[in-house]
């Protein structure tokens, strides 16, 4: 009986042509964020569970592909969605 963590602030950027970073604010009330990404805003197919950290670096991209993340926060009363953000190849 709780509440769900805040959405998390997060913004996403190319380090590579195969690499990009996700950062976001540190949520306080958050045990950890599932970051989902993909090439459409609908077809967020990969994702990573992250745990004790506000950033990841995803290595498993294709050169010259736009991607769109999303950065989920959750804790043990729910999930909440992030926002949906462009990443350009």
């Amino acid at each position: 009986a709780g509440e769900k963590p805040p959405r998390a602030k997060a913004a996403a950027a190319r380090t590579g042509p195969l690499d990009g970073r996700v950062r976001w604010k540190h949520i306080e009330n958050a045990q950890g964020c599932n970051v989902r990404y993909g090439i459409a805003p609908d077809k967020l197919y990969q994702s990573w569970l992250v745990y004790n950290a506000d950033e990841v670096t995803l290595s498993t991209l294709m050169a010259g592909q736009d991607y769109y993340v999303c950065v989920d926060s959750f804790n043990e009363n729910g999930i909440t969605t992030g926002k949906i953000i462009k990443m350009e190849g």
